[in-house]
C-alpha cells in the first residue's frame, strides 16, 4: 500500500518528444522520487505546441508526426489538412495522396490503368500499322514530355481499340474525350511559332491527328434516311463536319512550316517527308506495260453538271509535271522535275482537278492490277504495298483549297472524284495494316454514289470490273 501511495503522490514531469528537430506534442511520464534529485523539487519542462500538426490531429487530440500527409490521417483514410499558412500550398497539392483508399480506386487508379492500357497498346499493337515507321521510335520518349503528344497517342490507340472491339463503348468513348483534349492541347502548342525544338514533335502529332481523322467517323453514324434536295444535300452536312477534309489543309500548312525549319537538317523527319510514293508506284506499273496517266484525261472530262458540256481541258505533259512528296512543292523539293518554260497561269479549278487526277491514275491503274491478271501483279501489289498506304494516307493533304471548296459546295465533279478515290481505298486497303481507311473506304463511298445516283451522275463512276 505504501509503494502504491508513493506511485500515485509521485510528481509527473512531461517529456518532450522532438520531431525533425523541432518541439512537438508533451506526454506525461512518472517522475523519480524528488529524493533522487538531491532533494530538488520536481519541474516540469517548458511546455512547446505543435506548429506543423495538421488539424485533424489536432482535433482528436493526438500526436501528429508533422510528416504530409502524417501517418495518422494515412491510417484512418483521412483528409490531412495542414494547419499553417506556408504549407497550404502543398496541402492543395498532396490532397489527392490522402484521400480514402475507396474513393482513389474509383477515380484515379482506374482511368490511369487505362491510359497504360492504351499507350502499351500504342507501343505493341498499332506502331507497326502506322505509316512513316522510322519515327515512332524517336516520338515514343516524347509522350513523357509533351502533353499534346501524350494524348495523341492515347487517343489513336482508343480509336484502334474500338474498331477492334466495336460491341464495347469503353474504347470509343474515351476515344471522343482524348480527342477534345488532344485538339485543345495542340491548339495551344499551335498558337506560339514553331521552333527547331519542338518542329519535330509537331510533325509527328500533325500525323497523328491525320491518322485520327482518317479514322474517325462519327460524324455519320446517326444518319436518316437519305434524301436528296437541291442545294440541300445531306452529303453536304456530312462532308461540312468530316475533319479529313476539313483538317488536312491546316496539316499541310504545318508540315510545311516545320519541313523550312528542318531543311539542311539531317532529321529523319525530313528525309522521311521528303520521300514520295508516286515514282516506285508509276515505275511499278510502267514494268507491267501500263500507262500510268491513262485514266487522266477520263477523270478530267467527267462534267460539272448533268445539263453542261465536258469542259474542253488541256491535258498535256502530265507525265513530265511533278506530283510532289508529303510536303508541298512550293518549298523545292520537286524543283528538278518541274517544267522549264514559263506559261501562262493555268485556271485555278483546271490545275485542282489536273494535280488530284494524275494521282488518282496511278491508284486506279493498281486497282487494275488485279491478282488474276497475273503472278507478277500480284508480286508487284505486295512488294509495293508500304509505298501505296503511304500514298493513300498523304492523298487529303494533296488536295488544294480550290477543290476542297468545290467539294463542300457539292460540285459534280470533284463529288465523283472523292467517290474514285475512296473505291480504289477499298479496293486495295484491305489488310490490318489499313485498319484507319477501311470502314471510311466504304462508308463515305456509298454515300457519295447515293447522292450521285440521285442526280444521275452515277454513269460517271468507272465500275469496278473495268
Amino acid at each position: 500500500m505504501e509503494r502504491q501511495k508513493n506511485l500515485v503522490q509521485r510528481p509527473r514531469e512531461a517529456f518532450l518528444f522532438v520531431v525533425n528537430g523541432e518541439a512537438s506534442v508533451e506526454a506525461a511520464s512518472p517522475d523519480p522520487d524528488p529524493a533522487d534529485h538531491g532533494g530538488r523539487p520536481g519541474r516540469k519542462r517548458p511546455h512547446h505546441k505543435s506548429r506543423r500538426g495538421c488539424l485533424v490531429c489536432k482535433q482528436r487530440r493526438v500526436k501528429c508526426d508533422e510528416q504530409f500527409p502524417c501517418s495518422n490521417c494515412l491510417k484512418r483514410h483521412e483528409r490531412c489538412i495542414r494547419s499553417n499558412a506556408a504549407g497550404s500550398r502543398k496541402n492543395e497539392l498532396s490532397t489527392r495522396i490522402s484521400q480514402p483508399l475507396n474513393t482513389l480506386m474509383v477515380e484515379d487508379t482506374s482511368i490511369n490503368l487505362l491510359h497504360l492500357e492504351l499507350f502499351f497498346h500504342f507501343q505493341r499493337g498499332l506502331v507497326d500499322t502506322l505509316v512513316f515507321s522510322e519515327i515512332w521510335e524517336q516520338v515514343l520518349p516524347w509522350s513523357f514530355q509533351e502533353p499534346y503528344v501524350m494524348c495523341s497517342i492515347l487517343c489513336l490507340a482508343a480509336i484502334h481499340l474500338s474498331t477492334l472491339q466495336p460491341q464495347s463503348l469503353r474504347y470509343s468513348n474515351v476515344a471522343v474525350q482524348l480527342l477534345g483534349k488532344s485538339a485543345s492541347l495542340f491548339n495551344d502548342k499551335l498558337s506560339r511559332p514553331v521552333t527547331a525544338q519542338n518542329s519535330e514533335a509537331v510533325i509527328a502529332v500533325s500525323i497523328l491527328m491525320h491518322y485520327i481523322s482518317w479514322s474517325y467517323i462519327r460524324f455519320v453514324d446517326k444518319r436518316g434516311k437519305f434524301q436528296y434536295q437541291k442545294g440541300n444535300s445531306p452529303l453536304m452536312m456530312y462532308l461540312s463536319k468530316d475533319p479529313l477534309l476539313q483538317l488536312s489543309f491546316g496539316v499541310q500548312g504545318i508540315l510545311n512550316d516545320a519541313f523550312r525549319i528542318l531543311m539542311g537538317s539531317d532529321s529523319v523527319f525530313l528525309t522521311t517527308g521528303l520521300y514520295s510514293p508516286i515514282y516506285a508506284i508509276e515505275e511499278a506499273i510502267l514494268q507491267q506495260g501500263e500507262d500510268p496517266w491513262r485514266f487522266v484525261h477520263r477523270f478530267m472530262e467527267i462534267p460539272d453538271e448533268p445539263h453542261r458540256q465536258p469542259p474542253d481541258d488541256h491535258l498535256s505533259s502530265y507525265k513530265e509535271k511533278p506530283i510532289g512528296c508529303l510536303w508541298s512543292h512550293e518549298h523545292g523539293c520537286n524543283a528538278e522535275t518541274a517544267l522549264g518554260p514559263p506559261q501562262e497561269p493555268p485556271n485555278p479549278r483546271q490545275v485542282a482537278f489536273e494535280g488530284i487526277a494524275k494521282r488518282l491514275s496511278l491508284l486506279f491503274c493498281l486497282v487494275s492490277m488485279s491478282p488474276s491478271t497475273g503472278n507478277s501483279a500480284s508480286q508487284a501489289l505486295t512488294r509495293l504495298q508500304p509505298d501505296i498506304e503511304r500514298c493513300f494516307f498523304s492523298f487529303p493533304v494533296h488536295y488544294s483549297s480550290a477543290f476542297r471548296e468545290l467539294a463542300l459546295r457539292g460540285d459534280s465533279r470533284a463529288l465523283i472524284i472523292l467517290c474514285h478515290f475512296y473505291r480504289a481505298a477499298r479496293i486495295l486497303l484491305t489488310g490490318p495494316r489499313t485498319w484507319w481507311a477501311r470502314q471510311r473506304s466504304r462508308i463515305i463511298e456509298c454515300l457519295i454514289l447515293e447522292d450521285l445516283t440521285l442526280r444521275g451522275l452515277d454513269r460517271y463512276v468507272i465500275g469496278e470490273g473495268f
